[in-house]
């Protein structure tokens, strides 16, 4: 404590895990009021609100994140470079990487600093136990600790688009002409209900098939397989890896199809893609 308020007297200051809470609080209000000239900080520091600084310095771009010594990520790079230039002060921010040795590899640089960043996935779990504390609050419902959380975030506030697409298709459904057939429309929606569960058997009974050791010696890199895409369209394809990630296996292969067939089909590269990768979607 003594060695940090003789540090902070002179506008320095360390910012780490190792140091007390207290203290980690008290660097973070000097440094956003300002007093803090250098800050001596870990990526940790980085998470804060509002903490940015004319100019990011970065001894090294590599670290250790346990296991092995590795570069930083692109997320972990922008987090922390983001910080450069504060608002309403600086019209640029300044990011340094410092070369102690051998310049960095150019190739780990452009990969670092315009590599795409680590998409956030919330870990939020609503279990039974919390909805019980949450009933025994009066003023805090569940449905609220939902609406806090980050992944129920991202869709509230898609949710005024999504609401104005439902209210498109409904009028859409609403001035449409009625189906004037007396034979489809009596047993028209039963019809719709038993294909739709087919589709489904058809999921599982495929994830099953190409789980078997047979199929996956089948479909070993460089095999020739059908494989059917969203719209329904069944093409040849060359299968490129055949790897198993979390438990289900998944297929990636190079499909084979006219360009003119695959510029009239109205499917997005996204979801084409979904349907390749697919564990149900090969056919042998």
């Amino acid at each position: 404590v003594r060695r940090m308020n003789d540090l902070l007297s002179r506008g320095v200051a360390i910012h780490h895990s190792g140091i007390l809470p207290i203290l980690k609080e008290v660097v973070e209000l000097l440094f956003q009021e300002g007093l803090v000239k250098l800050l001596f900080a870990t990526e940790t520091f980085a998470m804060g609100v509002n903490m940015p600084a004319r100019t990011v310095v970065f001894d090294s771009i590599q670290k250790h994140d346990g296991t092995t010594k590795r570069y930083l990520l692109p997320s972990e790079y922008i987090q922390m470079a983001g910080r450069a230039g504060r608002r309403g002060k600086d019209t640029t921010g300044t990011v340094i990487i410092l070369a102690k040795q051998d310049a960095p590899d150019k190739g780990e640089l452009m990969k670092m600093i315009l590599g795409k960043a680590t998409m956030l996935q919330s870990r939020f779990r609503l279990t039974y136990t919390m909805i019980l504390n949450l009933m025994r609050t009066a003023d805090f419902r569940v449905e609220d600790m939902m609406k806090r959380s980050f992944g129920e975030f991202g869709h509230q506030s898609k949710a005024p688009a999504h609401r104005v697409v439902e209210q498109e298709l409904r009028h859409q459904l609403d001035v449409a002409p009625k189906l004037d057939c007396s034979l489809c429309s009596a047993d028209l929606a039963d019809f719709y209900a038993d294909w739709m569960m087919l589709c489904e058997l058809r999921k599982e009974v495929r994830a099953v098939v190409v789980s078997h050791p047979h199929a996956v010696k089948a479909m070993a890199s460089g095999s020739v397989i059908v494989v059917e895409t969203i719209s329904g369209l069944h093409c040849l394809a060359v299968v490129l890896d055949n790897a198993v990630v979390k438990g289900s296996r998944y297929l990636q292969a190079l499909v084979l199809c006219d360009a003119k067939d695959a510029a009239t089909k109205e499917v997005s590269r996204e979801q084409q893609d979904a349907a390749f990768f697919a564990p149900s979607t090969p056919q042998l």
